[in-house]
């Protein structure tokens, strides 16, 4: 079974709530983000492959009325953590904040370079 995380925890911002219950499925060359409430993919992931980044990202555009950035800053079989950030298309404001996904599934333990954290976090 391929390994699904549900986001559990967004932060303390005023829109940190509309990404709670959102899904990262595992595919067979990454992720993807889903929408429970219908199934639908939200974003694929993009691997980075640069020392001190991310190791994955999500895109959303216009989810919930802003354009959104998720980075996975720490996968492993059980969890995962990273950092978001939105802007609004009308505003130049943006919030950042950090998430936490619960996983499961029997998906293999990702390369200790793939389960790096970032530290300043």
């Amino acid at each position: 079974m391929p390994r699904t995380y549900t986001i559990t925890e967004a932060g303390g911002k005023p829109d940190s709530g509309d990404l709670v219950g959102l899904m990262i499925e595992e595919l067979d060359h990454g992720f993807q983000l889903v929408d429970p409430h219908n199934g639908r993919q939200l974003s694929p992931s993009r691997r980075v492959n640069i020392a001190g980044a991310p190791l994955y990202t999500f895109e959303l555009k216009n989810f919930k009325g802003w354009d959104w950035t998720l980075s996975v800053e720490l996968a492993s079989i059980k969890e995962m953590h990273g950092r978001w950030t939105n802007t609004n298309n009308k505003s130049p404001d943006q919030e950042s904040d950090s998430w936490t996904a619960s996983g499961i599934g029997t998906g293999t333990e990702p390369d200790e370079d793939e389960a790096r954290s970032a530290s300043a976090y």
